[in-house]
Order: C-alpha cells, then structure tokens, then sequence
C-alpha cells in the first residue's frame, strides 16, 4: 500500500480550508490546516507535509513571510 501524501493547508478562510480538505481527502491525501499564518509554521515542524497551499494575503503573518520563513529552514 502506498502512503498517503501528507499536505498542509494555510488559509484564514474557513471555507477555503474545507473545500480544500474534501476534495484532497477523496483523493486519498491526508490533510491538515491552519487558520493563521504562525499556526501552519507550528504544523510544520511536527507535521512534515509533502506539499503545502498558502493564502498569500492573510492578516498578521502573511503567505510571503510564511514562504520566506519556510524557505530559511
């Protein structure tokens, strides 16, 4: 059996997160999310996705810090 890929979603629209998540998790992806920019940079740590969205303009930490943060690691 081949594991699941594992995708992070960073969105402050909870709608967005939800359509997002039920149309990975039919497509046999396991799926997490984040409301806030600071929260998906917690996930990432301890999640480790294959691949992650980010909302490029949210409030607070916006999608480009979060990708410049990301990149640093």
């Amino acid at each position: 059996m081949q594991p699941k890929s594992k995708i992070l979603i960073i969105d402050d629209e909870e709608v967005v997160l939800d359509s997002c998540t039920m149309v990975l998790a039919s497509a046999q992806c396991q799926v997490a999310t984040a409301g806030n920019g600071a929260e998906g940079l917690k996930l990432l740590g301890s999640y480790q996705p294959d691949l992650f969205f980010v909302d490029l303009k949210m409030p607070g930490l916006s999608g480009l810090e979060v990708l410049e943060k990301i990149h640093s690691r």
